[in-house]
């Protein structure tokens, strides 16, 4: 009994052999250059254009074969009458030829044939060949010894002395001179096509020739200090570009590797100096004896305090310290304002909540947005003068701060997101980094955040995805 399966095995065969080709093609596709391919695009398009070109003339001609024939001989006879010579008395007593075509009649004697005879059918001038087709009507066709000519009759002369041109000429004469004849139409006709056919098949070429590149373009596009981890695929890529594209993922390793031992650095200082302000601020504490030790204590609490921001900065501007999940916002701004009331209360402001009646979930980090809110409500107390008032607002779509204080210069606007920068009409002690880790904060959550005098005060808005 025969196995089924060997009627399936020529088949897996031959299924194999195909991916084997085609993985073959694409490994010496993508280890040919870019001018290689172009080239070859090129010739490719031109044979395309050659094939498409003979394809339509052919078929022009077959279609319209009795036509161009038709008009082949027409136009031999317009020569040969435009030839003859005529003596003073009106008759024809030559035919003087162009120069370049004077050798047919005597060359071509079996193809060619044509005289001139008067009324009364007397042949007045004929030319040396031997070939005879008839003239019995103005355009016909006759086989003469296995030869198919094809003739026409022309009236010449005057209406007082008339005369008539036969002419005869074989098919395979005419099969060479068509081509002289063919109208301009289906020339220019076949010549656009061929133009168009040839700017589709380049324009192809090109196109898929630098896909890669735009897609190198989009992913460097896409990298940013969150991603610098990511590098530039070599994949397809003309040989030409690739030591670009290899040159540009060994600056971003370095880049990653000097911003990655920035932010090293920036947490190692912050770590080590927590420690050692930490044992002065106690050593202060159980002095009681000289007049400095408040000033001390204040600007020790000064400098732990930006310490702590250059933590919350360094560990904030890396991505992987995050922890998304679905988030309660109206939750953290309840638990932020509870947090900053006692500051409020110090400096003499109010703090206002406004919520939803129903929560307001977002993916987000929730110490991170905690952070978020609580910088931005202690810089809004801050510029808030007593008696103030600060409101946050919780929508779905965004969150809002506004404080009542004298507001924002608009001098200032460009550089209120810089790191270290402090504005100089400040009445408060601060590095310059709260709102620096805000910005950090929103970039890593993909929200924006954007600012606005709001007359008095200003009003922070951060908008969520």
């Amino acid at each position: 009994m025969p196995d089924p399966g060997d009627a399936q095995r020529p088949a897996a065969a031959l299924g194999r052999l195909r991916l084997a080709a085609t993985r073959a093609w694409e490994g010496l596709w993508e280890r040919l250059s870019l001018s290689t391919k172009l080239i070859g695009a090129l010739v490719v398009a031109f044979a395309v254009v050659f094939l498409l070109v003979h394809w339509i003339s052919n078929s022009f001609e077959d279609s319209h074969y009795d036509l161009l024939s038709q008009r082949t001989l027409s136009k031999a006879a317009e020569v040969v009458v435009e030839s003859i010579r005529w003596d003073a008395a009106g008759r024809p007593v030559a035919v003087e030829l162009p120069p370049d075509l004077r050798w047919l009649p005597a060359a071509l004697q079996d193809d060619l044939d044509f005289r001139i005879e008067d009324r009364d059918g007397r042949v007045l001038i004929r030319s040396p060949g031997q070939a005879h087709g008839d003239a019995a009507s103005t355009v016909s066709r006759t086989e003469q010894d296995g030869t198919l000519f094809r003739s026409v009759t022309v009236a010449v002369g005057t209406p007082d002395t008339p005369y008539t041109l036969h002419l005869s000429l074989t098919d395979r004469l005419l099969h060479l001179l068509r081509t002289q004849v063919i109208s301009w139409p289906t020339a220019l006709i076949t010549t656009v096509l061929g133009l168009v056919a040839v700017t589709l098949i380049v324009l192809l070429a090109v196109r898929r020739l630098l896909r890669p590149l735009h897609d190198a373009s989009d992913a460097a596009a896409t990298i940013s200090s969150e991603n610098l981890h990511r590098r530039l695929s070599t994949e397809g890529v003309p040989v030409e570009i690739r030591p670009l594209i290899t040159a540009f993922n060994q600056a971003l390793g370095r880049l990653e590797h000097g911003f990655r031992i920035q932010q090293e650095f920036l947490a190692s200082a912050a770590h080590e100096l927590k420690t050692p302000l930490a044992l002065i601020r106690g050593q202060i504490e159980l002095e009681h004896d000289f007049a400095s030790r408040d000033l001390l204590l204040k600007d020790i609490d000064l400098m732990a305090r930006q310490v702590h921001q250059l933590l919350h900065l360094a560990e904030l501007s890396e991505i992987q310290n995050y922890r998304f999940e679905q988030v309660d916002l109206c939750a953290v701004a309840l638990d932020v304002v509870g947090y900053m009331e006692r500051k409020a209360v110090r400096s003499r402001t109010s703090l206002e909540l406004l919520l939803p009646d129903l929560p307001v979930y977002a993916m987000a980090d929730a110490s991170a947005v905690f952070i978020l809110l609580r910088n931005l409500i202690e810089n809004a107390i801050d510029h808030s003068p007593a008696g103030g008032e600060v409101t946050v607002s919780i929508a779905n779509e965004a969150l809002q701060v506004i404080d009542r204080g004298p507001g924002i210069a608009p001098a200032d606007m460009p550089r209120l997101f810089t790191r270290f920068w402090r504005g100089s009409a400040r009445t408060y002690e601060g590095a310059g980094l709260g709102l620096s880790i805000c910005q950090e904060i929103v970039l890593a959550h993909r929200w924006s955040i954007n600012v606005r005098d709001a007359s008095p005060g200003a009003c922070f808005t951060i908008t969520l995805g």
